[in-house]
């Protein structure tokens, strides 16, 4: 490896993102891709997809893992694999709201996942403003509010995406920088 490679090599950060099916994992991992996910018929993920792209000095690889309830005892299997996750609800789905919360408060009272970070993506608020309510109804602890962080978005507009994307590169580089100090 050159050294100028060396300098400019991208570090790689494992995503898992999930979320109840129809939430919009897919489409949201396609818009931050640079595809419009308009442009294709998006069917439901059987399984997991991986796609990755480059942003900022990482490279992303995300684990899209299916959000149908007979997959969702899976997503235990990519937590040693990931260093954050990317949780997705679906604004306009307020039926399923207590399903999707429950399935977020049980990861994030899982002690594989202890001061995981968390990017709480709220998606569909171009079909459904967003409610600032929204994070009273999640009723988070104070810790668990201190590893997430909520971004309303779109995954068709693209809107809050990056900044997602942006807070966790942050949070990533304070743990990471944490993690050296320690040693």
């Amino acid at each position: 490896m050159s050294f100028l490679s060396f300098l400019f090599k991208k570090k790689q950060m494992n995503i898992l993102i999930c979320g109840l099916d129809g939430a919009g994992k897919t489409a949201l991992v396609l818009k931050m891709q640079g595809t419009d996910p308009k442009s294709m018929e998006i069917k439901p993920t059987i399984g997991y997809l991986n796609p990755s792209f480059k942003y900022k000095t990482y490279e992303w690889l995300f684990w899209d893992v299916s959000g149908a309830a007979k997959f969702r005892g899976l997503w235990k299997s990519y937590y040693p694999n990931v260093k954050c996750i990317a949780y997705v609800f679906d604004n306009t789905d307020n039926d399923r709201f207590d399903e999707s919360k429950t399935a977020l408060l049980n990861m994030l009272a899982d002690n594989d996942l202890k001061g995981m970070p968390f990017i709480i993506y709220v998606n569909k608020i171009d079909l459904k403003p967003y409610e600032p309510s929204f994070a009273d109804k999640l009723a988070l602890t104070e810790l668990q509010k201190s590893r997430c962080q909520i971004f309303p978005c779109s995954a068709y507009t693209g809107e809050g995406l990056m900044d997602g994307l942006d807070w966790m590169c942050y949070t990533l580089k304070k743990l990471m920088k944490h993690d050296n100090n320690k040693k």
